[in-house]
């Protein structure tokens, strides 16, 4: 019998053998990877497989699960002949990512349109390529095919990340004034899904931005019917001047869209501008308005001026061979515009002076009975409003219609 000090040092010489033995090459596993497709003898739509076959699928996915997968692929071969081995053996490749599985997947889901495993590792295959059109329908069909929540989510998360996401980051590139950035980041989101809502706003917001009405136009109609793109395509008529379009797209709205009513009787008021005389027009582009543009201004874009009672109607020698006499009679009778009362003329010619446009806006405030305006002065810090000399046609009209939508005219 060996004493037991020398019989535990034996054991410890063949210990260190057996650790110097051990020194020599080894085969490295694979990390386990984290597979993102379930295993060929799962879930519907699957061949039929006899004991053997099934023994050897089995084998081989636990294999794929620790990351062996030349292990994998000797098992697949093993099984035979039938759509799982042949499932398992493109998994691998997947797995060991030394080919493309991807031809051997597409082939495999038209031979086997209902084998769920086939369309969900085609998914995976499809996004590690960088094919997002493939993995997301692949991923929504195999999904359909078998309502396990894991594939459930994994479709939802493909569409978060391709499509909201982009969809977000778009929106955030556009508040910030980067329209071209927003409509490269939103692209691919489109060339996924061509009629997602929030694309499809956003896009055409960026187009509107870059001044390309047509083409923000076409994208529009995808949605056809929804509020959101109603009010764009609102928008674009009204920067045509197409008043009789723009009414109808705001017509359309839900009647209780909080915009539709504002929307709708902008548009008429614009309308009506577009059929007035042609000196309405030349004084609402005046590049220097004019004490008689102001009047019609004034009168024209408010026609409800004209049915207030009061004031006496002011007789004015200047004014009587004029086409306009009609507004700026209005105008004055109203006090919105002054006259010489003694000379009984209103020097229609004259330019007008900031403070007398300012004055007129603020009658006018006051007859309709809506907040005035904030003009802006030296010591304004607040928002205001603000005119410079010479004043022209287009400031005082836009001036007036806010006054004149504020108040519901």
């Amino acid at each position: 019998m060996i004493p037991y000090p020398r019989a535990a040092a034996v054991v410890a010489s063949f210990g260190v053998v057996a650790i110097l033995a051990g020194c020599g090459p080894t085969t490295v596993m694979a990390p386990a990877p984290h597979l993102a497709f379930p295993s060929p003898d799962s879930g519907p739509g699957g061949p039929a497989l006899d004991r053997s076959e099934k023994r050897q699928i089995s084998r081989g996915w636990t294999s794929l699960k620790a990351g062996d997968a030349a292990a994998a692929r000797v098992s697949a071969r093993h099984a035979g002949e039938n759509p799982a081995a042949r499932l398992l053996d493109l998994q691998a490749t997947l797995v060991a990512k030394d080919g493309d599985p991807l031809v051997g997947l597409e082939e495999l889901i038209t031979t086997q349109p209902e084998y769920a495993a086939a369309w969900l590792t085609l998914s995976a295959a499809a996004e590690q390529a960088g094919r997002e059109a493939v993995a997301l329908e692949a991923a929504r069909h195999g999904a359909e095919l078998w309502s396990d929540q894991r594939w459930v989510e994994r479709a939802r998360d493909l569409h978060h990340r391709w499509v909201e996401d982009r969809v977000v980051a778009a929106q955030r590139l556009l508040e910030v004034g980067d329209a071209p950035g927003a409509l490269e980041t939103v692209e691919p989101a489109l060339a996924l899904e061509p009629a997602d809502r929030g694309a499809v706003l956003v896009k055409a917001r960026a187009l509107l931005a870059e001044g390309e009405l047509d083409e923000a136009e076409i994208v529009l109609v995808a949605l056809s019917g929804d509020p959101d793109a109603l009010l764009l395509a609102g928008g674009i008529a009204e920067s045509r001047r197409d008043w009789h379009t723009a009414m109808d797209l705001y017509t359309a709205l839900p009647a209780d869209h909080p915009e539709r009513q504002d929307a709708v009787r902008r548009a008429r008021i614009r309308w009506r501008l577009s059929i007035m005389p042609p000196y309405v027009h030349e004084a609402m582009v005046s590049e220097e308005l004019d004490r008689a543009g102001l009047a019609v201004v004034l009168v024209s874009v408010a026609p409800q001026t004209e049915t207030i009672e009061g004031g006496e109607v002011p007789v004015l020698s200047d004014i009587v061979a004029l086409p306009y006499q009609r507004e700026i009679v209005t105008a004055v009778r109203l006090e919105m515009l002054d006259a010489d009362a003694l000379d009984h003329r209103f020097y229609p010619d004259r330019k007008v002076t900031a403070k007398e446009v300012q004055s007129a806006i603020d009658i006018l405030c006051k007859i309709l009975g809506t907040t005035p305006l904030r003009w802006c002065s030296g010591q304004s810090t607040e928002s205001c409003t603000g005119l410079e000399q010479p004043i022209d046609g287009t400031t005082v009209t836009d001036l007036v219609l806010g006054v004149v939508e504020k108040a519901g005219g």
